[in-house]
């Protein structure tokens, strides 16, 4: 957790968003995309104080994009910025032979 300039509480986490499925071999395949989830206030304290690694959870918010240069290459970064979050439990995996 950080403080923004102003004083107010911001919290950044990387959410791993798995999917699964079969490939035209039939062979099961994950993959894994990285989101970067940010939060402000209230709700920053309470994602550091509750929120462990491996946890699921619910997030609602909006999609922001931002962008910056460095070394002369500008970059990129989407990120969501979260009103709420909220603990989940795992959803039942497939079986493999499905």
């Amino acid at each position: 957790m950080n403080y923004s300039p102003g004083g107010m509480c911001v919290a950044k986490i990387s959410l791993a968003v798995n999917e699964y499925y079969r490939d035209k071999s039939g062979d099961r395949v994950e993959t894994t995309e990285w989101i970067r989830a940010v939060f402000f206030g209230k709700l920053a304290e309470a994602v550091e104080k509750n929120v462990k690694k491996g946890q699921n959870l619910y997030i609602e918010g909006r999609i922001q994009t931002r962008s910056w240069d460095k070394d002369g290459e500008k970059r990129y970064a989407t990120e969501i910025v979260a009103n709420t979050f909220q603990f989940t439990t795992p959803a039942q995996t497939q079986k493999q032979d499905q």
